[in-house]
């Protein structure tokens, strides 16, 4: 199963809810992926709807074993902590995730980076974000 970019931002609105029954459901639909075909967007849910090592190997241990092998792959050194924002996106870079995971990636980050300015009482209506990733000669824009 491949998903669509609606259907991953309501598995990260279900993982990241208080409900226990929404984030059993959401663990149960992420056993079913493709994990292969579908990396970008279970690292998406990882990074930005259960954070939580524990909760992925208690509910979707095959996802957990997953996501921690191509962690320690990136880190080298066999560790599992807990990956930045941009090493995320290196991460899915890498493993070629899809482009609409990436690009939901780039919106999250986007609206995040707004959040986070506007609460420091930067002016929005003067800062614009134009976010390009360059690989192997070809660039993407979000």
């Amino acid at each position: 199963m491949i998903l669509t970019k609606d259907e991953v931002k309501n598995l990260i609105g279900m993982l990241k809810s208080p409900d226990y029954e929404n984030k059993i459901l959401a663990y149960k639909v992420i056993d079913n992926l493709d994990f292969e075909k579908s990396i970008g967007e279970l690292m998406l849910m990882y990074r930005l709807g259960d954070y939580s090592l524990e909760n992925w190997e208690q509910h979707s241990k095959l996802a957990h074993d997953f996501i921690m092998d191509k962690i320690e792959n990136y880190n080298g050194d066999g560790s599992t902590t807990m990956i930045s924002t941009g090493e995320m996106l290196s991460l899915m870079l890498i493993n070629n995730a899809s482009k609409d995971s990436i690009d939901l990636f780039l919106k999250f980050f986007t609206e995040e980076m707004t959040k986070t300015l506007k609460s420091m009482n930067y002016p929005m209506d003067k800062i614009e974000f134009n976010i390009k990733l360059k690989q192997d000669g070809q660039t993407t824009k979000s």
